[in-house]
């Protein structure tokens, strides 16, 4: 997952996501379509990479949603097409 950065100047700093303040340890939570909870993990340290945060999370055996909607920290969730998901090898980029 990839956000605009706060606390980082330098690339591979440790970094937060400016405007929603998730950071390592936000609540991760996949869902289907339906609501039905497929999931849920935290996010990993953030890393600048030069433009943006990186905040890695992994979730395993997923089952399989034609839609999955992802919700950081009890915010709005960010929808994602399983096709969509697959073509880009299952990374997400919310900004």
């Amino acid at each position: 997952m990839h956000l605009s950065a706060t606390g980082a100047d330098a690339l591979g700093t440790t970094c937060t996501a400016a405007s929603s303040g998730l950071g390592e340890g936000s609540d991760v939570v996949i869902t289907s379509g339906d609501g039905t909870v497929l999931g849920s993990t935290h996010l990993g340290a953030g890393t600048y990479d030069g433009s943006r945060c990186v905040l890695p999370f992994t979730l395993s055996d997923v089952e399989d949603a034609g839609d999955y909607f992802i919700t950081l920290d009890g915010g709005d969730p960010v929808s994602f097409n399983r096709e969509d998901l697959v073509r880009d090898d299952w990374r997400v980029d919310v900004s």
